[in-house]
């Protein structure tokens, strides 16, 4: 599973933000405005990520999560923090 979304202000604007929400809950994040990895848990299981930015757009793979979260859940959850 694979998730490219816009950063409509721009990759490192998007990144801070993201780095803010992961470690405010307990999370791990590890990387740049260019690419790097993300852990958080949630109630029921833990979701993991790497991550790369291309220009205005974020690309995410290599997603490991409970099977009872969806790609659309991640997906909307991503757009409400960029």
């Amino acid at each position: 599973m694979s998730i490219t979304l816009d950063l409509p202000g721009g990759a490192q604007s998007a990144i801070d933000k993201i780095k803010t929400v992961v470690n405010s809950n307990n999370g791990e994040f590890n990387g740049d405005e260019n690419s790097g990895s993300i852990k958080i848990k949630t109630p029921i299981g833990e979701v993991s990520a790497n991550y790369k930015t291309t220009g205005n757009q974020i690309s995410i793979d290599e997603i490991k999560k409970p099977l009872f979260i969806t790609e659309a859940m991640i997906r909307e959850e991503l757009l409400k923090y960029l």
